[in-house]
């Protein structure tokens, strides 16, 4: 079955500028050195609304920028930080089900796991958690240490349907499956966990179906908590590849599928809800030249590129659209990054002012282009 029928006139005249892959004869600028796919969504971030963001570092970062701008953003805890990351669907279903579920933490308790002879980690959770000192540690802990801040996640996570907003990032297809309670865990157990009890734990490359399964149960949760009232929900696909495959496969093959099958779950949910918008973070990455996404280690996207990911999302969510004028005699000494081009760089900025719906998302590329040349 198809994910969307599209009537013959309106694809073939419905005037989508955008349908066409940039080249060196249309729109130049459009895909390369840094790639600006259409973020495509009728939400505009309002001070009323209460944000719930759910997933892997996407999530976190969208969690700081709303945070600075004065929105209500339930997850953004310093406490919780990245411990509160999740990376696959089902671990993401996991902890809504358990919000709303009265036995809900002694249900997610069961998740706590031996990591070796002394310490435990939370495989429902992340395993970094922020010190007192406010530095990023090794969440590896005694057992009431971590049941402790598994508690603390939990009442968190419990006023989840307060919320108007929800921003859920999918990060791997490969998760760990818990035979003994029927259950896909967040991150690996340890290899201590495993040879301790081997058949209690299976590792389960995701189908498209069984993504698609769990997008659908999350929606239909908050859907039914929501009672009738409006709510929005903002999917994305982290571009961060897997540090490592336990599929047997080769890294970058694994990668590959994991990310692709993610993917096209999302655009299905977002054709299949109006109330769902992809937002095109993996594309914005991987579709750009490398040395101006990634880190040293080639896996990590550097600090400035999230930055702009981030900024556009929210000058694509905003109302603030100012003129262009001192704008563009600005971006005449940064359009080449840097290189400073003068007069001849104004043709150039005016096909990318073509290509963009809004002022204000063009800001952010320039920001971005300053930012890289220091």
């Amino acid at each position: 079955m198809p994910i969307k029928k599209v009537p013959s006139e309106e694809a073939f005249f419905g005037g989508n500028r955008l349908r066409r892959w940039p080249s060196h004869e249309f729109q130049t600028t459009r895909l390369s050195p840094i790639a600006r796919p259409a973020i495509d969504t009728p939400y505009r971030l309002s001070e009323s609304d209460r944000f719930f963001c759910c997933g892997s570092c996407f999530a976190r970062n969208l969690e700081v920028e709303l945070n600075a701008r004065n929105l209500d953003v339930i997850t953004a805890d310093p406490k919780l930080g990245q411990s509160q990351n999740k990376y696959n669907v089902f671990s993401i279903l996991n902890e809504l089900r358990w919000a709303l579920d009265e036995n809900g933490l002694e249900e997610s308790a069961k998740s706590i796991l031996p990591f070796n002879s002394s310490t435990f980690h939370d495989t429902q959770g992340g395993n970094a958690l922020l010190n007192d000192e406010g530095e990023w540690v090794d969440g590896l802990t005694s057992e009431s240490a971590v049941m402790e801040r598994r508690a603390y996640l939990h009442e968190r996570y419990k006023r989840f349907p307060e919320c108007s907003v929800f921003v859920f990032t999918l990060g791997m297809a490969e998760a760990w499956y818990d035979v003994e309670f029927s259950r896909y865990l967040n991150v690996a157990p340890s290899p201590y966990a495993i040879k301790k009890t081997p058949e209690r734990f299976e590792l389960h490359v995701l189908s498209y179906e069984e993504i698609s399964k769990g997008l659908e149960e999350i929606y239909q949760l908050i859907r039914q908590e929501k009672n009738g009232e409006s709510f929005r929900i903002l999917i994305s696909t982290s571009p961060v590849p897997l540090y490592s495959t336990f599929s047997g496969r080769d890294v970058l093959i694994a990668n590959t599928y994991s990310k692709s099958v993610q993917r096209a779950a999302s655009e299905a949910f977002a054709f299949a809800h109006e109330e769902v918008d992809y937002i095109p973070s993996y594309e914005m990455a991987t579709l750009s030249e490398r040395k101006y996404v990634w880190q040293e280690d080639q896996r990590h996207v550097s600090g400035d590129f999230v930055d702009f990911i981030i900024s556009s999302v929210v000058a694509a969510m905003s109302d603030t659209d100012d003129g262009l004028d001192d704008f563009l005699s600005e971006a005449k000494l940064f359009f080449d990054v840097g290189s400073g081009n003068g007069q001849a760089a104004v043709p150039h900025w005016e096909k990318i002012r073509k290509t963009f719906k809004r002022n204000e998302e063009l800001k952010v590329l320039l920001d971005y282009y300053k930012k890289r040349a220091g």
